[in-house]
């Protein structure tokens, strides 16, 4: 995920709310979440996380910005994201927001309980556990493993860090993404 230190933050940092995407209907953006889902699924030849749940929003691809086209100006209006301080130190850093979270965030703005989505009966919460669940069990997969290098990628990691830095040894994504680091 990008980093930019707190003074190469060029633009305002988004404050997330219900009027950045107001022309997108609640449904559409459940849609979206539903479609990066499906976007990671290795069976389907994606393997990059970053063009799935874990791509930043400002870098999304065109396929997304058909489904919610106001993503596209908001993220060339602003940084998605967050400052992170790293710990014992003053220094603050930007990190960028996956869009998977972006969305599910303006999906929250609109109350989880007034709000029924899709069908007609299902609540927000409903919707993203259920597409957790759902991307759970794609990175339960064996062949899950292929999403591996581009998460390291996308985040950065260490593999130095790791207890067992060697990749070919996790049985599919969720085991490396719970890995143990080294004391």
């Amino acid at each position: 995920m990008a980093s930019l230190p707190e003074s190469e933050v060029t633009k305002p940092v988004e404050k997330i709310h219900p009027n950045n995407l107001h022309g997108t209907h609640k449904d559409v953006i459940a849609h979206a979440l539903q479609r990066l889902v499906e976007h990671t699924h290795p069976s389907t030849g994606h393997t990059d996380v970053t063009q799935g749940i874990h791509g930043p929003a400002h870098s999304e691809p065109s396929w997304l910005y058909k489904f919610v086209p106001e993503l596209e100006t908001l993220a060339n209006k602003y940084h998605i994201g967050n400052f992170v301080a790293i710990r014992g130190t003053n220094q603050q850093f930007f990190e960028s927001m996956p869009i998977y979270a972006r969305l599910g965030m303006h999906l929250l703005f609109y109350g989880r309980e007034q709000v029924k989505l899709l069908e007609g009966n299902k609540h927000v919460d409903h919707i993203l556990r259920e597409e957790s669940i759902r991307q759970g069990k794609i990175y339960d997969s064996p062949e899950s493993v292929k999403n591996i290098p581009s998460f390291i990628k996308a985040y950065q990691i260490q593999l130095d860090e790791l207890l067992e830095p060697d990749i070919h040894k996790y049985g599919n994504f969720n085991e490396f993404f719970y890995r143990k680091l080294k004391p």
